[in-house]
């Protein structure tokens, strides 16, 4: 990554309010194992029923996270925007992923490997405590059941 794409990173984690708990030291090895990815309109970043071991923030642009419905049915379960994160569910659980996500337009994202996210973010229990608590929001979204 490029400096500018470095303070790209650095903006996002801000606005996360996760940069208040990574120090600076820790934040120059992050943008190191951090890869910037680009995608396509229509492009498929993550394909429901896989194994997942990875996590991503989006840099610019704008995903769709899909779902099948209780009549086998397709449909848009959310709407991902610049800087928000997905990829959360298996990263935490370790298991496939729930849903596909699509590029809804020329795409950048910041993507992490499931192991460096564990060494580096996971072990920081603010940071944990609210990528658990969107995980736990976006099943529920998806089964409703799991709220009872």
């Amino acid at each position: 990554m490029d400096e500018s794409d470095t303070n790209r990173l650095r903006e996002i984690l801000e606005n996360l309010r996760w940069l208040v708990y990574i120090d600076d030291k820790r934040f120059n090895t992050l943008a190191k194992v951090f890869q910037l990815q680009h995608f396509q309109k229509g492009d498929i970043i993550i394909k429901k029923d896989e194994m997942g071991d990875s996590f991503y923030l989006i840099s610019k642009g704008r995903a769709q996270a899909l779902i099948e419905d209780k009549s086998d049915e397709i449909r848009e379960a959310h709407t991902f925007i610049e800087g928000e994160f997905f990829g959360e569910i298996s990263l935490i659980t370790g298991g496939v992923r729930t849903a596909w996500i699509v590029a809804t337009g020329k795409m950048d994202v910041f993507m992490i490997k499931r192991a460096d996210m564990q060494k580096y973010i996971m072990d920081i229990p603010e940071i944990a405590g609210e990528i658990l608590d969107v995980a736990r929001k976006r099943l529920i979204a998806i089964n409703p059941k799991l709220a009872q």
